[in-house]
């Protein structure tokens, strides 16, 4: 059965991993692992075997809050403990969930042992009404409650509301799978506690044990099973208020198999082979679920072992805990606090890993421009050899980089001169030289930034190659002429981002350039490209060689959507939905204008408020679906939440990153991007994700700010990095095809794209 707001998706990404792990030792109980410092922090009197390890924090170490009331339900207090160490700013936030059959158990029962608070995390553990006190769906009201006001409160408390993973066993590991999976769904939300405008989502999921389809369970028991879950008054039936088997539709309610789907988070599951309270299937019908759907799941089945893992080394069991989380809520290691002040330097460079461009073995990537020089690889090298006629040539990347830095190793015959091109381009029709109008540049020459590879004392400079002809830099000093070494290979470095460029070579600082004229299409991005120099008909032949050649990108346009960290979408509600503003009084025109038939499957890409979603759910209909699809959870939850009071079952929120919209393959059919392309910090990339996402045909419409030097406003000029060309140049070059613009604005245009196929030109 599929909840009629989630469906279960082709896999897209399968990342299960399933390992059979030797049994031995003694139990190590998990929920100690985000109990440690209401155990070992506040026991004085601990015995000698309950004592944390060296390095673990002490009393002082940690800030311990304990019974705080995150909701009430009539005389009912819901509490909660938190941890948080103070040596670590912003931590990751664990939260643990009892077990116990739903109907007993408590926040406190972890155990004296180890945790994770001395690993750089915070942890908290919550209470939830049990099954003699409600009935399901009470307990997942009461968990998602606590999330909200665990993240409304993150702030006060020290830790990161957007890195928050939650693990649980036996009844707890069920409630933090459907904490998994049911993100978004309306009657497992509710509004326990209130918090509404803040997302229950979680970003990592560790269910020990945990029952899935009870049905299915007496079924699968294995041989001396302990409990008989089809009678009336098993642990499941207390739960759901009946007999499973009399009750089906309910028991589908409280599945989390049910609610599946590729926007659900990181899955750790661990289950003992040998359970005999829960059947070792339930995990593996979640397991094979996530598989489908694309989730990623790591599988762990333990041979021999019953329920609670009572035999499974403490220190194995810790370990996997450990490495998952730090893998999903982003946490090295070693050093907690160098990590976290790491992620913010690199949170705040708006930065990505370094990538190959060459891979060392082919040209693939690459395509030669305007001369008639050759380009081959040599023992992990491209070799560029010089040609006698024609115009400098250049091996060119096939798409435009704007903000990055770049390393590459070069070697150049010493008497030749070479070059490397940034941001650069070829004239499409001949052209007059802007430093030179009498000299025509041809139809397919190259120019742009390039800096120097030579032997002359200019290695490094920024020369403006095929256009302004001249050195954008200052003259080079004594130290940046001997930075080259000739013969020699030579570490080159470049960074660019907005106008400002610099340069190094062999670690020595070259070039350090503010070019007021980026504002200029096309200074603001372009290809790279290697260069052979012509030379004259008496000399050569000479070779130059780049090797080790790397990029990381940089954003766009840093900063531009700091705005929207920890936002509150009812200031964005009064600033966007109003009147006056374009896209708000033609709303109902941009949707007609889109094309939209009954049945479609739409992403609202930045989403924001959600103003557009609203509309396009509707007309897509029942059968349609839309993805309403931000960087902000915040907005996503405040999406989610008016259109439950909407009653617009057809719309699924989806918290994206700075470079990916996080849909599968080939599952929408159009990409609406209204007022938020100029945020894309990542343009390639994104465009790259949607591409994926969108099925054959599939369109892509944008709408965004008209950007002109000579009449824009200053908020425009400063706030939108690019103007309708390069974003069109941009789109194209992503792998689409413009298919129409539409008349329907004045201040903003309106594009059409649709999804071009690749083997043909477009």
């Amino acid at each position: 059965m599929l909840h009629p707001q989630r469906s279960q998706m082709k896999a897209v990404c399968n990342r299960d991993i399933k390992t059979r792990l030797p049994a031995g030792g003694r139990l190590f109980i998990f929920a100690a692992a985000f109990v440690l410092a209401f155990t070992c922090c506040l026991t004085a009197s601990a015995q000698e075997n309950n004592r944390p390890r060296r390095g673990a924090p002490s009393k002082s170490d940690v800030v311990i809050s304990r019974n705080i009331e995150y909701a009430r339900v009539g005389e009912k207090r819901l509490l909660l403990d938190i941890a948080v160490p103070k040596n670590v700013q912003r931590p990751p936030l664990v939260v643990w969930v009892h077990g116990g059959g739903w109907r007993k158990g408590s926040k406190g029962n972890g155990g004296r042992i180890r945790g994770l608070v001395d690993q750089g995390f915070a942890i908290a553990s919550i209470n939830y009404r049990l099954s003699g006190e409600a009935q399901f769906p009470a307990q997942i009201h009461d968990c998602k409650a606590a999330i909200r006001w665990l993240r409304a409160h993150a702030k006060k408390y020290g830790y990161d509301a957007k890195r928050i993973g939650v693990a649980g066993s036996s009844a707890g590991g069920h409630l933090v799978a459907l904490l998994a999976t049911s993100g978004g769904v309306a009657e497992l939300e509710g509004e326990v506690g209130g918090n509404l405008d803040r997302s229950s989502r979680v970003q990592a999921v560790c269910d020990l044990w945990g029952p899935t389809d009870f049905l299915q369970m007496d079924a699968r028991a294995i041989p001396g099973g302990r409990l008989v879950h089809n009678a009336a008054n098993s642990p499941e039936a207390q739960l759901i208020g009946g007999p499973i088997q009399e009750n089906k539709e309910k028991v589908a309610r409280a599945n989390p198999i049910t609610y599946v789907d590729h926007t659900d988070p990181p899955l750790l599951i661990i289950h003992g082979e040998q359970d005999k309270v829960v059947p070792v299937h339930q995990s593996e019908l979640l397991v094979k679920a996530c598989q489908r759907a694309g989730v990623p799941v790591q599988y762990h089945a333990l041979p021999g072992e019953g329920h609670g893992a009572k035999g499974f080394p403490p220190e194995k069991m810790n370990a996997l805990m450990l490495a998952f989380f730090q893998k999903h809520l982003r946490v090295k290691p070693d050093n907690q606090a160098a990590a976290i002040r790491q992620a913010a330097a690199t949170k705040q460079a708006a930065g990505r890993e370094f990538v190959d461009l060459f891979d060392g073995k082919t040209l693939a990537g690459w395509q030669p421009r305007s001369g008639q020089a050759k380009y081959e690889v040599q023992g992990g090298a491209i070799v560029g050899h010089t040609a006698k006629e024609g115009p400098n040539t250049f091996l060119c990347t096939t798409r435009d980089y704007a903000n990055f830095e770049l390393e590459l190793e070069v070697r150049c015959d010493p008497g030749l001169n070479s070059g490397i091109q940034i941001r650069s381009h070829v004239y499409a029709v001949d052209t007059p030289q802007r430093s030179k109008p009498k000299r025509i540049r041809k139809a397919g020459e190259t120019f742009g930034y390039q800096v120097e590879i030579s032997a002359n004392g200019n290695a490094g400079r920024i020369w403006d190659e095929g256009r302004d002809t001249k050195w954008h830099d200052a003259e080079p000093t004594d130290e940046t002429k001997r930075a080259y070494r000739p013969g020699e290979w030579n570490q080159y470095r470049i960074v660019a981002v907005g106008n400002h460029i610099r340069t190094w070579i062999n670690g020595v600082a070259i070039a350090d350039i503010h070019d007021d004229n980026t504002s200029d299409a096309n200074n603001a991005e372009g290809f790279i490209g290697l260069q052979v120099h012509r030379i004259r008909p008496d000399a050569g032949p000479f070779e130059v060689r780049w090797r080790n050649i790397r990029i990381r990108e940089l954003s766009v346009h840093p900063g531009i959507n700091k705005s929207f960290e920890n936002v509150k979408p009812a200031d964005f509600v009064e600033r966007f939905e109003k009147e006056g503003r374009e896209i708000f009084d033609l709303r109902n025109q941009i949707v007609s204008a889109c094309g939209i038939t009954p049945g479609m499957t739409i992403a609202d890409i930045g989403a924001g408020t959600g103003l557009f979603t609203r509309l396009l759910a509707p007309a897509t209909g029942e059968k349609g679906k839309v993805y309403a699809v931000d960087i902000a959870e915040e907005f996503v939850a405040h999406i989610e939440q008016t259109c439950r009071d909407l009653k617009l079952k057809n719309v699924q929120g989806v918290v994206c990153m700075q470079d990916n919209v996080m849909l599968p393959p080939q599952s929408i059919d159009l990409a609406f991007v209204s007022a938020t392309y100029h945020h894309f910090e990542f343009p390639h990339q994104t465009l790259t994700s949607i591409r994926r996402a969108l099925r054959p045909g599939g369109r892509l419409i944008v709408i965004d700010f008209r950007r002109q030097p000579s009449k824009s406003s200053p908020w425009i000029l400063n706030h939108v990095r690019a103007g309708q060309s390069v974003v069109t140049r941009e789109i194209l070059a992503a792998g689409f095809k413009l298919a129409e613009e539409k008349e329907l604005l004045k201040d903003q245009y309106f594009l059409v794209f649709q999804k071009a196929d690749l083997k043909s030109p477009r």
